[in-house]
């Protein structure tokens, strides 16, 4: 007996449903099964979308920065397949971008007519999300050390050591040939919690500073490692942090 099969999509998904017989299928048994199968596949969408729709109720964002050079977006323009929890709920893909000029994490999403219409989170309802390969966070205000809440790259979070980067752009203004130009430039500012205090890690001195105790023999190893944190002051913090971990 010959099998024959309808192939049913409707995102989130995937239907397929068998006709059996020899061609002696009626056009109304047809028509009743295609109706069932379609019946079934909106009621589990409805379904899919109601437990999910909640992550939806954010405001719209307006891009308002056409005449500007660059981008006010962490790495790339464009919207990257994400994880995150988002209110405590576990979301495994989910498109986002972060808006690093206005610390907005923003989910892909388009309105009624079909135009992209973004949506802005609430950052406090964000527990972590994944981006770029880069870890974000939302952490609170710590208002003795003037550190704004705010969504906050993780870069190294072993024992009681953390080291965080709180990623931002600024717009720069020039004057060329009596043209003037407005640039993106990325300015990103380091936070290091040790002993659940935070500090502000300005430079190589201030970091120093929170390891005292040990700072002769982290200075011996920056120098036997020829680590030039002055062009790359991020990748030799982290591995300062983690030689500092096997004293």
């Amino acid at each position: 007996m010959k099998r024959f099969f309808i192939l049913l999509y409707l995102s989130p998904c995937i239907l397929t449903l068998p006709l059996t017989g020899s061609g002696q299928n009626t056009e109304d048994v047809r028509e009743s099964l295609v109706n069932n199968a379609l019946s079934e596949v909106a009621s589990l969408y409805d379904r899919t979308m109601k437990q999910n729709s909640f992550i939806y109720n954010g405001r719209i964002y307006r891009d308002n920065f056409d005449a500007i050079r660059g981008h006010q977006y962490f790495k790339e323009e464009s919207w990257v397949n994400s994880k995150m929890i988002f209110e405590g709920e576990s979301f495994d893909s989910v498109f986002i971008m972060y808006d690093i000029y206005n610390d907005l994490v923003l989910l892909e999403n388009y309105n009624e007519k079909g135009r992209l219409a973004p949506i802005i989170l609430n950052s406090r309802d964000i527990t972590v999300f994944y981006l770029h390969d880069h870890t974000f966070i939302y952490l609170q205000e710590d208002t003795v050390l003037n550190m704004p809440e705010g969504i906050y790259d993780e870069l190294y979070s072993e024992s009681s050591i953390y080291l965080f980067a709180k990623r931002s752009k600024e717009i720069i203004k020039t004057t060329k040939w009596n043209d003037l130009l407005e640039d993106f430039v990325e300015n990103d500012e380091y936070y290091l919690k040790k002993d659940g205090l935070y500090h502000r890690i300005k430079n190589m001195k201030s970091f120093l500073k929170v390891f005292k105790d040990r700072k002769k023999r982290l200075k011996i190893y920056i120098r036997k490692n020829n680590l030039n944190y002055l062009e790359s002051f991020e990748e030799a913090l982290i591995k300062i942090i983690a030689y500092n971990e096997t004293l």
